[in-house]
């Protein structure tokens, strides 16, 4: 495999989005774009799939006929459950915040309910502001596998049975599909979109204090200065590469 050619996506990764929507606009986008996209995931498991790496800044925003379309991407850590298990045993594999507890244990064995959990990450930050666990490696493991998730006294119960079960402990205690999950979800809203999960102020209080490091508008951006020299590296050690080796007949002017 030389590369792959994704289709271009022009509303950049839903971390930036994540720092600007406040909750109430959530509750829009979640029936507009986060139920799509739990059927998006469906269809993946279907093909017998598992990402084992979701996450914000793999979910990509595209901007089409007046609305706004999330795409699921960065499919680098994909388990095909049908092959031969290649990743090694005892190796964690995807982004700490939000990977599951099995996950941090064994990331050979995870079924699909390893995505779910993921998902429900994603959930939970974006009606509240933030990630359910904030600390640092190595505490952030065991707040993750042993720690339950908290939610403010006005938080609507129907929602908070939804975040319980996508993001139970134990995988048997979750949502068995993405199907089941978006069927709960639906019902949720159902009952609660007419209600506020947290006062605005509160929100954006919980969320400049708990966001992790990694997504704060400062650090995107040097992330995002980061990705452009590291390309320009990458191909000016190719250029040398080629030049080294006399492929193709390159001629400098």
């Amino acid at each position: 495999l030389v590369g792959c050619v994704q289709e271009w996506c022009n509303g950049g990764e839903l971390t930036r989005e994540l720092l600007e929507v406040p909750p109430l606009e959530a509750y829009a986008i979640l029936e507009q774009q986060f139920l799509p996209l739990l059927s998006a995931l469906g269809y993946v498991h279907d093909l017998g799939y598992i990402h084992r790496d979701i996450k914000p800044a793999n979910i990509l925003l595209h901007e089409h006929g007046g609305g706004t379309l999330w795409k699921l991407s960065d499919f680098g850590l994909l388990k095909d459950q049908r092959a031969e298990q290649l990743t090694r045993s005892g190796t964690i594999v995807g982004t700490f915040h939000y990977i599951s507890p099995e996950q941090f244990e064994e990331s050979k064995h995870v079924d699909k309910r390893t995505d779910i959990y993921s998902m429900g990450v994603v959930l939970y930050q974006l009606l509240l502001g933030r990630v359910p666990f904030t600390a640092k490696m190595p505490k952030l493991a065991v707040q993750i596998m042993e720690q339950s998730v908290s939610f403010p006294p006005s938080f609507p119960q129907a929602l908070r049975e939804v975040l319980e079960k996508a993001l139970a402990k134990s995988p048997q205690d979750r949502y068995e599909t993405c199907v089941l999950f978006k069927q709960a979800l639906q019902d949720a809203l159902g009952q609660s979109n007419d209600l506020q999960v947290l006062p605005q102020e509160d929100w954006e209080s919980s969320s400049k204090q708990n966001l992790p490091t990694a997504y704060t508008a400062t650090t995107l951006q040097f992330q995002e200065q980061n990705k452009v020299w590291s390309m320009l590296v990458k191909g000016i050690l190719l250029l040398a590469a080629l030049l080294f080796l006399g492929v193709g007949g390159i001629e400098i002017w």
